[in-house]
């Protein structure tokens, strides 16, 4: 069986967005998310030495999607720990667990394309199709 998934960016007035597709809630949690940092860092310069456990949990599945993208933003942002990889993405209702992989920031290495303010749900959409596949749409606030 062939996977077909991918995300690719949105125009959006003055602000940034992206699509992402999967045939998988995981997969397009896992795209969104690269879909998110790529527009934060040049992950090409981030080397994964250490992992940390991410836990959300959300109102609705939906808003699961915007308060994770929130979390992995803040953790970059906040906690100065540029990530590389996502893995073990496991979603249960209202609930997520992942690993992700990074390195803490060293300015002198990590090379900062753009500074996101926040992951709005302004033309937000997260939607299973009857084919099974998923689609989510995401705007950013820049």
């Amino acid at each position: 069986m062939r996977k077909i998934f991918g995300y690719t960016y949105t125009d959006h007035t003055a602000d940034a967005g992206f699509i992402a597709w999967s045939d998988s809630i995981e997969g397009v949690f896992e795209l969104s998310t690269y879909a998110l940092l790529n527009l934060i860092i040049d992950s090409e310069t981030v080397i994964p030495t250490q992992s940390q456990q991410i836990e959300i949990y959300s109102d609705r599945t939906k808003s699961l999607l915007i308060d994770f993208l929130s979390k992995i933003k803040d953790i970059v942002q906040f906690e100065e720990f540029v990530i590389k990889e996502i893995n073990n993405i496991r979603i249960m209702d209202n609930h997520l667990q992942a690993v992700i992989l990074g390195e803490p920031i060293y300015t002198e290495k990590h090379l900062f394309l753009s500074e996101i303010k926040r992951v709005t749900s302004h033309d937000f959409i997260l939607k299973r199709y009857p084919n099974g596949f998923w689609k989510a749409r995401v705007v950013l606030d820049l």
